[in-house]
């Protein structure tokens, strides 16, 4: 794998041929990131790679409980990780070790050297593509994140922290969140929070919002672009607009599958299609990270007959909790053992997790946006440190009144045997 594709892994597992954008979503922060890598280039690549493995593995765990259906299934990985930064910076104990195990997090120094240094890369000039991406929380104005805390999101993640009036306004608060995602998805993510998500309760909103919009590098004749059936199952054929070219492009085969590689203008962003043989549950066991990385290093250039459907949808998970507890975090989501004292003093648990994603492939490239919204409330206090009293020695005690303190007895025991 040459420097370039390290710095942006991509991949395309296309939905009713197996597909997820990664190329798409492995980015961070709109804003360049207020930080100086570190003088030892060596260390700052392993780091930077420490968090695109993270990601990638996420991907499929992911994909995994997404797409256990017959519909479409498109998503931003790197959205939902990035989101969940912003939580696990804040986390302690037991909740910070499973946020950490399901999104495969790295050390706390890899874990923001390593986004700091992506979001740089990422957030450079761009030639023949539009990336943009942006990390908002918004939290009640009648408390405030810890200094260490917003310090760390602001300076590795450029997470922008804004006020908000939850407890009297939180109609008007979802609104205004949701605008500000529609705007930055330029208007394709519409509604991110949903009608009761944010509430007088509500403490804390992390939205992050993503928007990429590229022309491929060899595009598709739209004098090409004809009726062709696409198969749902191998006896039911539907007709679909199937664009068709003739190119050299990235192109691997064995035995189960095909890929391709499809370049978008600039070299920097490309998807790959994945492509079974049989149907997508001959391949699907054996996908991961790994086994993407592997077709990748194994694919050559070759003059490949291109025939791929145009598409577009929105797919909306509305409720990712349940999603999240099966991959393995719990307590973030309890009441009662949520631990978040690294973010703020009043005690909070996650409460909400929604995530939108819009794609739209043609002749002339791909355009995408996706948002993650977490909301955060109130909970009970975290538990402490559990106390032991055992009374195996003399001791005193009193009986009072409650209501008014009056000690009515008072007395010793120094051995409790005596009668």
């Amino acid at each position: 794998m040459n420097t370039k594709k390290l710095r942006i892994s991509t991949l395309l597992l296309f939905g009713l041929m197996a597909m997820v954008i990664t190329s798409l979503v492995f980015m961070t922060g709109c804003k360049t990131i207020a930080y100086t890598p570190k003088d030892d280039a060596k260390t700052t690549v392993q780091e930077l790679q420490s968090v695109v493995d993270a990601n990638n593995r996420f991907t499929f765990d992911l994909y995994t409980q997404l797409a256990q259906d017959d519909k479409n299934t498109f998503f931003s990985p790197y959205s939902i990780s990035q989101a969940f930064v912003f939580p696990y910076e804040g986390a302690d104990g037991k909740t910070a070790s499973e946020l950490q195990k399901t999104f495969y997090y790295p050390d706390d120094t890899t874990l923001r050297d390593g986004y700091a240094r992506l979001g740089n890369i990422l957030n450079g000039a761009h030639e023949g593509y539009t990336l943009s991406t942006s990390n908002n929380i918004w939290v009640e104005k009648t408390m405030g994140l810890l200094p260490a805390y917003q310090s760390i999101i602001g300076h590795y993640y450029a997470g922008t922290v804004q006020e908000a009036d939850f407890k009297n306004a939180p109609e008007q608060m979802r609104i205004q969140i949701n605008q500000r995602v529609t705007s930055e998805t330029r208007g394709k993510i519409t509604d991110l929070m949903p009608q009761g998500s944010i509430n007088p309760s509500t403490r804390v909103v992390i939205t992050n919002a993503i928007y990429f919009k590229g022309k491929w590098e060899h595009g598709f004749e739209s004098r090409n672009t004809r009726n062709a059936p696409f198969y749902l199952a191998p006896s039911n054929p539907v007709d679909t607009l199937m664009m068709h070219q003739t190119e050299s492009f990235g192109y691997y085969e064995d035995d189960a599958l095909q890929a391709i590689n499809l370049p978008y203008e600039g070299g920097e962003i490309s998807m790959m299609i994945i492509l079974p043989k049989n149907d997508l549950t001959s391949i699907t066991p054996q996908l991961s990270a790994e086994t993407v990385r592997a077709i990748e290093s194994q694919m050559s250039s070759q003059k490949v007959q291109l025939s791929l459907p145009k598409f577009k949808f929105q797919t909306a998970y509305n409720d990712l909790v349940p999603t999240l507890e099966t991959l393995g975090v719990h307590d973030a989501f309890s009441t009662t053992y949520a631990d978040f004292s690294k973010m703020a003093r009043e005690p909070l648990y996650i409460n909400v997790v929604v995530h939108k994603a819009y794609i739209d492939v043609n002749e002339e490239g791909t355009e995408a946006a996706a948002a993650t919204g977490i909301g955060m409330m109130t909970s009970a206090a975290a538990p402490s440190t559990l106390k032991v009293f055992t009374a195996d020695h003399p001791f005193i005690f009193l009986i009072q009144e409650k209501s008014t303190g009056e000690i009515l007895f008072m007395g010793r025991v120094t051995d409790p045997r005596a009668q």
